[in-house]
């Protein structure tokens, strides 16, 4: 089982070595925040570690190349909405502050500036040399539950394709990924 979760470790990343913003200052909202890490990267957004100026707290940074393309500044939108819509499920990764880059309607990059999840359950899981208490198992199941049911019970509801659950010091956050994939039921 050990290995078969060290192969899935980086599954889906393609992390590069060095960011494009990586030591930069660059306003979110009422943040100031620097990047210090490359996360992740996919087609069209590069995922930061950050840290804001002021208060010195760690967050993500979801970098998204727009590039003025119509349906990728939809995407984008959807995604915030989405994001915006579910803020009071506790079990949701939190939208903390939304800039764009560009004018309106012709967007070049976006900035979504949500908490940080410092590991993904494939990672916890590969660390532990036991297996999860059922205790826990029932746990991270309720998490997901309450946030596909926050989902469901929209109107239009939602649908989603890819839930990724993030443990917070046995506390879990259900990541709704790329959210601009979600459908209307």
């Amino acid at each position: 089982m050990k290995s078969f979760l060290k192969d899935l470790k980086g599954f889906g990343q393609k992390a590069e070595a060095k960011g494009m913003l990586i030591g930069k200052t660059i306003k979110v909202g009422a943040y100031t925040i620097r990047p210090e890490a490359v996360l992740g990267t996919g087609g069209f957004a590069t995922i930061y570690k950050v840290r804001d100026s002021t208060s010195g707290a760690v967050y993500a940074l979801k970098h998204m190349h727009l590039m003025g393309d119509r349906d990728a500044i939809a995407d984008c939108q959807t995604e915030v909405d989405t994001l915006r819509m579910l803020r009071d499920i506790p079990t949701v990764l939190t939208l903390r502050a939304v800039a764009y880059a560009g004018v309106k309607g012709q967007e070049q990059e976006a900035f979504l500036l949500l908490d940080m999840c410092q590991d993904n359950l494939v990672e916890y899981l590969s660390k532990r040399d036991s297996q999860l208490p059922d205790s826990q198992v029932i746990t991270i199941f309720h998490a997901v539950c309450q946030a596909v049911a926050a989902m469901h019970h929209n109107t239009p509801p939602l649908a989603h394709r890819l839930v990724l659950i993030q443990p917070q010091c046995c506390n879990y956050t259900v990541s709704m990924c790329d959210l601009h994939h979600e459908w209307m039921l």
